[in-house]
């Protein structure tokens, strides 16, 4: 039987052991994390913690709703006792308190109701226990040849510090909407638990061209956000500045995590690095009064 909590009323300690010996272990579950994105979040708990969903919550026009944060590319159920997951029971218990619920469930999550599933999307990685030159094997040539093309034009690559990443960042905020103003708390929060890093790719005239933010947790590197500018794209930065991660972790027990993306480029570009792929359902519940169903349709 799963009880409501809200996260005051949480043992965090046990909801972060559940999350760290599930079968999908992930940072944007473990209780800072949810903390940080979703202040007010709350958890559906199971028989001391087998079991827990975060639920993270707003309240809009009197009406309460489940959402997916920025920055988290799943929730669902986390459970230490099994890694198939059917969701629908789970999906019930939300709909019984939530009018509407857009959610994202984590890939050991499926459901069999198809009134639930509106969307699958992918998640892309890649494991770099394998030897460096295994790795760039399994690179498509055309980023081969980009990789390439960067160390011609000069493209150095190093780590940053938090305040050079968001002052790039704010700078290239690119083309595809990213809300980045809780960014900057994030980082804070995710530097307190020493689980980020920041790496930046920079021209012969010592200029940041390209950059990238790591959220590191256990043995996992999630690309979580990234910019780059013209002259970046030019120089194909991004190409050598993911290669040179690779070579940083290769041989390890260790996965390079691009967090997918529904944009067909992302994708193509996480893909030409020999990326494997995991399905993330996307759930959308709407139970809302009449007139909001329809405005919110």
């Amino acid at each position: 039987m799963f009880k409501l909590f809200s996260h005051n009323n949480i043992d965090k300690a046990k909801w972060d052991a559940c999350i760290e010996h599930s079968s999908r272990p992930s940072v944007y579950a473990i209780s800072w994390y949810l903390d940080a994105v979703s202040p007010e979040w709350m958890g559906l708990i199971k028989a001391d913690y087998t079991e827990v969903i975060p639920i993270c919550w707003r309240k809009k026009w009197g009406v309460k709703y489940v959402y997916q944060p920025p920055y988290t590319q799943f929730g669902g159920l986390f459970s230490t006792l099994t890694d198939q997951i059917d969701f629908s029971p789970s999906a019930g218990l939300l709909k019984d308190q939530f009018k509407l619920i857009e959610i994202r469930i984590n890939p050991t999550n499926h459901t069999e109701n198809a009134d639930y599933v509106y969307a699958k999307g992918i998640n892309q990685y890649v494991h770099l226990n394998a030897e460096l030159s295994e790795i760039e094997n399994t690179i498509h040539p055309t980023h081969r040849k980009n990789i390439r093309r960067a160390q011609k034009a000069g493209i150095e690559t190093q780590e940053i510090d938090a305040a050079e990443f968001i002052k790039f960042k704010f700078n290239n905020q690119g083309d595809y909407e990213e809300d980045i103003n809780q960014l900057p708390d994030l980082i804070g929060v995710l530097q307190q638990k020493n689980a980020v890093s920041f790496y930046g790719a920079f021209n012969e005239a010592k200029e940041m061209v390209s950059a990238i933010m790591l959220i590191e947790y256990q043995n996992r590197s999630i690309l979580i956000t990234s910019a780059t500018c013209a002259e970046g794209k030019e120089s194909k930065a991004m190409f050598l500045l993911i290669k040179n991660c690779f070579e940083r972790y290769a041989g390890k027990d260790h996965i390079f995590d691009f967090a997918g993306s529904s944009l067909a480029g992302v994708y193509e570009f996480n893909k030409g690095f020999g990326a494997h792929e995991e399905v993330i359902r996307s759930i959308r519940i709407n139970n809302l009064p009449s007139l909001l169903k329809y405005l919110k349709r």
